[in-house]
């Protein structure tokens, strides 16, 4: 096994999928705290992307 590969064979995250109670207060939290930009919107959900990331988008937001 390669020293770069956790127990999984998991080497990276492309981005995460995330379902939230309060969905314009997490939106406000990624983009605001986080610095994260919203790329993208499709009713209920967000599309958040990090600056430098080659991932069109690292959080999807529900």
């Amino acid at each position: 096994m390669s020293s770069h590969l956790n127990e999984h064979g998991i080497t990276h995250l492309r981005h995460v999928d995330l379902a939230v109670p309060d969905y314009e207060t997490q939106r406000t939290f990624y983009k605001d705290t986080w610095g994260l930009t919203e790329v993208g919107t499709d009713g209920n959900l967000s599309y958040l992307a990090a600056e430098g990331s080659p991932e069109q988008y690292v959080v999807r937001l529900r």
